[in-house]
C-alpha cells in the first residue's frame, strides 16, 4: 500500500530577504510525504510567482497524481522496483516545476530508505566532500550591504576561508554600481557572484561587465529577462553568465549554450531529483560551468541538492541559516559550510 499527504508550512525568515523582484519575510513551503513498504519518504516544495506557482496551485498538481501513485500493480513485487516505476511515469505524468520535486525526492527518499544503502553510494557517488556554500547578500542600501559583506568576511576569514558572496542586485535604482563598489571597498578582493535577477536591461549589463572584472567578480546571473536571452550575442561575456530564470530542464542545454556560460541547476525548477542528474550528466558536454541554487527553503529542499553539488563549480545552497527556525537536521550549524545531511532529514 502507497499512501501521500502534503501540507503547507510556514517558515519564518531570520531577516527579510530582497531581491530584485520583491522581499519576502517567510518561508512558506508544501511538506509531501509518501509511505509505502513500512518506510516513509519526505520532499519539499517551494512555489515561486515568477513561474506561476502557489501553495494551492502545488497541492493541486501533487494530489492528482495520487491515483496512479497509490496504485501498486500486483506484476511488480520488488518495492525498490515499484519505486524507480513510479519516478519514471513521475517525469511523464507530471511536468518539471516545484511540485514534481517535491514527488521526486520524496521517491528518492523511501527508495533509499528501502535500500538501507548510504545516500551517496546509491546515488553514484564515491564519496562527499564538505561543500563551502556562498552566502548571499540581500539588496539594501549600500551601506547596509557593505556592512553586512563585512560580517561574512569576518566570519571567513576567522574559518580560514576565502569570502565568497552572492550579492543581489537589479533594484532599479541606479544605485547597483555604488552597491558593488562599497563592497568591494570593504572586503577586498572576493570571490563574488552577482545576481541581478532579470534586472537590468541588455544596456545596463554591457555597461557593468567592465565594472564587474574590475571588482574581481566570478559569475553574472540572469542579469536580463529570461525572454530577451538572445539579446546576450549582442555583447562580450567579460565574466561568464549564468542561465537562472532561463533554465530549466535538460531541454534548454542545447537552446542556451552560445548565449549563457553557466546554468544554475535548481530542483525546483528541474522537478526533481532525477532530472536535476541527467542535466549534471550532459551539461559538461556543452562547456557549461555548473552553479546548483535553490529557493529560499528549509534544509528538507537543500538536502537531495547537496548530492548533486558535489560536482557544481558554485554552491548556492545558503538558505538554512535564512530560516529562524529550521528543520531538525539543519544542515548549515557552522555556516559556511554545508554539512552532509542525516536520516533524520533526508536519505540514509
Amino acid at each position: 500500500m502507497i499512501t501521500l499527504s502534503c501540507e503547507k508550512q510556514s517558515f519564518a525568515l531570520a531577516s527579510p530577504f530582497t531581491i530584485a523582484r520583491g522581499s519576502r519575510t517567510h518561508a512558506d513551503v508544501l511538506y509531501c510525504k509518501i509511505d509505502a513498504f513500512g518506510a516513509s519518504g519526505v520532499g519539499e516544495a517551494m512555489p515561486y510567482k515568477r513561474y506561476n506557482e502557489d501553495i494551492d496551485i502545488l497541492r493541486d498538481t501533487i494530489l492528482q497524481q495520487h491515483i496512479w501513485l497509490c496504485h501498486v500493480d500486483d506484476t511488480l513485487e520488488d518495492p525498490l522496483t515499484i519505486i524507480r516505476y513510479k519516478r519514471a511515469l513521475l517525469q511523464e505524468k507530471c511536468p518539471a516545476g516545484a511540485a514534481r520535486n517535491a514527488l521526486d525526492c520524496a521517491l528518492w527518499d523511501l527508495e533509499i530508505t528501502i535500500s538501507k544503502q548510504q545516500t551517496h553510494y546509491y546515488l553514484g557517488l564515491d564519496d562527499v566532500k564538505k561543500l563551502h556554500s556562498w552566502i548571499s547578500l540581500s539588496i539594501d542600501t549600500p551601506e547596509n550591504m557593505a556592512n553586512k559583506a563585512y560580517e561574512y568576511f569576518i566570519l571567513s576569514r576567522d574559518k580560514n576561508l576565502p569570502l565568497r558572496l552572492k550579492i543581489k542586485l537589479g533594484a532599479g535604482d541606479g544605485l547597483d554600481k555604488e552597491r558593488l563598489q562599497k563592497i568591494y571597498n570593504k572586503v577586498g578582493n572576493g570571490h563574488f557572484i552577482i545576481d541581478a535577477n532579470e534586472g537590468w536591461s541588455i544596456d545596463e549589463t554591457a555597461d557593468m561587465m567592465p565594472f564587474l572584472t574590475e571588482c574581481h567578480c566570478a559569475l553574472l546571473e540572469q542579469p536580463i529577462a529570461a525572454a530577451d536571452s538572445a539579446l546576450l550575442s549582442n555583447i562580450t561575456p567579460l565574466v561568464p553568465i549564468c542561465a537562472d530564470e532561463a533554465f530549466h530542464t535538460i531541454d534548454d542545454l542545447a537552446k542556451y549554450q552560445h548565449l549563457y556560460q553557466a546554468i544554475n541547476i535548481k530542483l525546483d525548477k528541474t522537478g526533481g531529483l532525477t532530472q536535476a542528474m541527467m542535466i549534471l550528466e550532459h551539461a559538461r558536454q556543452f562547456n557549461y560551468k555548473i552553479m546548483v541554487g535553490c529557493m529560499m527553503a528549509t534544509s528538507l529542499a537543500m538536502a537531495p541538492a547537496y548530492f548533486i553539488a558535489q560536482q557544481a563549480d558554485f554552491i548556492d545552497l545558503d538558505a538554512p541559516i535564512w530560516i529562524a527556525e529550521d528543520r531538525i537536521g539543519h544542515l548549515m550549524p557552522d555556516a559556511p559550510y554545508l554539512q552532509r545531511p542525516d536520516s533524520q532529514l533526508w536519505g540514509l
